[in-house]
């Protein structure tokens, strides 16, 4: 039998209180409730209490929902915060949800609250399933640093990041950390392929040369996995179960385990010494322990790799070679991060709308990797549709938030720009929606182009205005994502919006081709070679 939900809500009027409750059960929750109106109340019921979710208006007598959300803070409660309010405007529930409330809803908007508890709650018991697995390793490791000092050494090894490295980086990192942890001479990691077959991906010390292709139940490592327990060998130079190429090395004593992803058997992990070596009883488990947390870093790294290159790929084909655009003159450059990460969700498009109409556009999707590039394509391919149904820059920037408020989750945002020029005039219509301001740039020096509303997807139902500027045939449209502002010195000094615009001002008479590599360079070279986000350069220029 499935407990009641928990809902603690903060608010003054019972008979609101007693609307969300309705709606709650019409939705089919079975739910057990409190209603608190000010600190005192709300202090007495998490001390006597448990909650799985707490709905607050945003505004009560000398209380509010951002004061509830404080006291949760304060008690270190993992415990949503859901804003259900009669009115909320833009700015103040961007406010709540950047300091922790994790959705609202208007009171008269509230069909879609059970699917926000729903989702808030089975998030949260993620939440709580993870701290309780955290709280179990450490539990293990700590019992394990009271038998040896030489555990001080294993600690680091957990020190490996779990993500936004390559398969054979992570293999080299946690090679390098395992063997000196251990008071080893060398370690291997034998991966299972699809074929049932053990195969050498990783090597350090004097086995480092010998490569092996095992099955189940063959050989040194093949019997571990096949009978998933640990296994020593005193003196490997006398063993038959241990690889020729290995008996020939310096390697006398070997200790191996089985490496476990979900369950599973995915691979060998042993470790070697160059003399006879009886391990300790406590290594065994240290060596397990350290095997598991290796399968577990080199699963996510296969799903690096395999995410890196698929969303790398989508995005690519987010920023096409832009062919040539009559009345335009065109330049642009993408600069992919050059550190370990998942690529963004940057992309520009510029096409002709009619004849001496022309629309272009720039933005960046919240987050990284495949999810990020998949709701990229989805905001270009809406951007570009509605582009030719006629409408205003604010009229096409309002329905595609509503797009993309619809068909995305409320944590993913887009920043956007999105502008017709006349080729002929030179006039600029345009809208801003939440993105780093493009800047104009020329001999009569620099306009920001500023006009717009919030970002697309985060709010429903907000107004965007448009922008109306001129553009002259000596000047040029400068748009860019906020990699390249947001790119650090490599003592973190941020590159700013000061340094571009001096950049900008010293080099307007560059062809639009030359400005926009100049810039990325320029860049570059600030950070010191190392970009931790990617940058979208699009630089256009009328021409006659």
């Amino acid at each position: 039998m499935v407990a009641p939900l928990r809902v603690l809500i903060v608010e003054d009027n019972a008979d609101d209180a007693e609307l969300v409750l309705r709606g709650l059960a019409r939705a089919g929750l079975d739910v057990t409730s409190r209603r608190v109106e000010d600190a005192v109340g709300l202090t007495d019921a998490l001390v006597t209490g448990e909650w799985d979710i707490v709905l607050a208006d945003y505004n009560l007598p000398g209380f509010s929902g951002m004061d509830a959300l404080g006291m949760l803070n304060d008690r270190s409660l993992d415990v949503p915060l859901v804003v259900v309010s009669g009115a909320i405007d833009v700015p103040t529930a961007l406010a709540a949800m950047k300091a922790g409330a994790k959705d609202f809803v208007l009171k008269n908007d509230t069909q879609r609250l059970p699917s926000v508890i729903e989702r808030e709650v089975a998030e949260a018991g993620q939440r709580n399933e993870a701290r309780a697995v955290e709280i179990e390793r450490d539990k293990a490791l700590a019992e394990l640093r009271e038998a040896n000092e030489q555990l001080k050494a294993f600690a680091r090894l957990t020190d490996v990041p779990l993500t936004g490295k390559t398969l054979a980086r992570m293999l080299d990192d946690l090679l390098e950390r395992l063997v000196p942890a251990l008071g080893a001479d060398g370690a291997v990691i034998l991966l299972l392929d699809d074929e049932g077959h053990l195969i050498t991906r990783g090597a350090i010390g004097p086995a480092a040369g010998v490569s092996s292709d095992l099955t189940f139940g063959q050989g040194f490592s093949g019997t571990i996995a096949a009978e998933n327990r640990a296994l020593y060998v005193a003196d490997a130079s006398n063993d038959e179960r241990v690889l020729s190429g290995i008996r020939d090395t310096s390697i006398r004593s070997m200790l191996g385990v089985p490496m476990h992803y979900a369950g599973k058997v995915v691979g060998v992990l042993h470790v070697d010494w160059s003399t006879v070596f009886e391990p300790p009883a406590w290594e065994v488990p240290l060596l397990e322990i350290a095997a598991d947390r290796c399968a577990i870093a080199i699963e996510n790294a296969r799903i690096y790799e395999h995410e890196h290159a698929a969303s790398e790929t989508l995005q690519r084909a987010l920023l096409p070679e832009v062919g040539p655009v009559p009345g335009l003159e065109i330049g642009r450059f993408y600069g992919a991060a050059t550190v370990e990460t998942l690529v963004g969700g940057d992309f520009f498009d510029v096409f002709e709308v009619e004849p001496g109409r022309i629309a272009f556009s720039i933005g960046d999707v919240s987050g990284k990797g495949l999810g990020a590039a998949s709701v990229t394509s989805l905001v270009k391919s809406v951007l570009r549709a509605l582009a030719f149904e006629g409408h205003t820059a604010a009229m096409l920037m309002d329905r595609s938030n509503a797009v993309i408020g619809r068909f995305t989750d409320v944590q993913t945002f887009t920043t956007g720009f999105y502008s017709y020029m006349d080729t002929e005039t030179g006039d600029l219509e345009y809208c801003n929606a939440g993105h780093p301001s493009p800047v104009i740039v020329g001999p009569r020096g620099l306009r920001l182009l500023e006009i717009g509303g919030p970002l697309l997807g985060a709010l429903p139902g907000v107004e965007y205005r448009t922008g109306h500027t001129h553009i002259e045939q000596d000047e040029s449209i400068v748009l860019y994502t906020d990699g390249l502002t947001e790119a650090r010195s490599p003592e973190g000094v941020f590159y700013g919006e000061d340094r571009l615009s001096s950049f900008l001002a010293s080099n307007r008479d560059a062809a639009p081709q030359d400005l926009a590599t100049r810039l990325f360079e320029e860049v570059r070279d600030f950070s010191g070679g190392k970009l931790r986000d990617d940058i979208a350069v699009l630089v256009l220029r009328p021409r006659p």
